[in-house]
């Protein structure tokens, strides 16, 4: 098996909950070797609905959220394709902030009655984030895909679709994990979890072994199958998006601190403010920040 992102060999680095989990030579890239069946991962996320709490939408609310939106440049009544949005709340934001139309697509049905229900969302769709090529609007100006294609078994086709979906000079926002970030080590539980799997599905790994291939990059941060399938590095982000045609791209990692691109860890009080704001500073800075992010626009006349 080859890299879906940069092409390199992939080669077996250990067991994670019960999945092989191979990396390539090239990106440090990583997913499971054998992945699940699409019924179990529909099983698996029937009812998920990560984040979908009404009170959560004190987070999303706020000048940040809407500065960042409206700096994106978008005509006005703009229309936004939202992959996979964990309830739909930057679609709501979207709409609320007076941008324009959301279309909302979840696999997760109790997701979209959230939508439908909390947020009055009127463009919900329950289907696969492959099928976006059977909505009604079949051009976006605006694509929003937050920590989505991790949890897909291919999730390079996704990406082509969603650039597919853009309309000429319209935007792709894609955010995943950071796939050798050290980050999320400073945090406790994290971390203390991590070394328990590794030791369960590794045998022979003893507790400072397992410690150093986290620290080492066969982290590979992200990755947590069967919810985490694939563990994406910028490098391979970078070596993938630079084989497209009709498109400017800029690839690049932020903080858990982040009130844009981390919206609910960022909140917290004094002491987690601080925690997460010495990681940020420490950690965060040896192999970038634990989110990935890419900045996506199509050029015109672009196919």
């Amino acid at each position: 098996m080859n890299c879906r992102f940069c092409n390199g060999d992939m080669k077996y680095i250990y067991t994670l909950n019960s999945f092989d989990i191979i990396q390539c030579v090239g990106c440090c890239s990583s997913t499971v070797s054998v992945p699940p069946s699409e019924d179990e991962i529909e099983k698996y996320y029937d009812g998920f609905m990560f984040n979908a709490r009404p009170s959560r939408k004190k987070f999303i609310f706020n000048s940040k959220i809407e500065g960042w939106l409206k700096n994106m440049g978008l005509p006005a009544n703009a229309a936004m394709l939202d992959i996979g949005g964990g309830g739909g709340f930057f679609s709501h934001a979207f709409e609320s902030f007076g941008l324009g139309r959301a279309f909302y697509v979840d696999l997760d049905a109790k997701a979209c009655e959230f939508a439908r229900n909390e947020l009055s969302l009127d463009r919900v769709y329950n289907t696969k984030v492959e099928d976006i090529s059977s909505l009604p609007n079949n051009k976006f100006d605006f694509v929003f895909c937050r920590h989505v294609i991790e949890h897909l078994t291919r999730p390079d086709e996704l990406i082509l679709q969603a650039i597919d979906a853009m309309a000429d000079r319209g935007v792709f926002h894609l955010q995943c994990p950071n796939g050798i970030s050290l980050e999320r080590l400073g945090y406790y539980s994290y971390a203390r979890k991590r070394v328990k799997a590794l030791r369960k599905g590794n045998p022979n790994f003893s507790g400072l072994s397992a410690w150093a291939l986290m620290l080492g990059k066969k982290i590979p941060y992200g990755i947590n199958p069967i919810n985490h399938l694939w563990s994406i590095t910028e490098e391979g982000l970078n070596a993938f998006l630079a084989g497209i045609d009709g498109i400017q791209y800029e690839v690049f990692t932020a903080p858990l601190n982040d009130a844009v691109y981390s919206p609910w860890l960022a909140s917290g009080g004094v002491k987690k403010t601080a925690h997460s704001w010495l990681m940020a500073s420490t950690l965060g800075k040896i192999r970038g920040g634990a989110h990935l992010i890419a900045t996506i626009k199509k050029l015109d006349g672009s196919v």
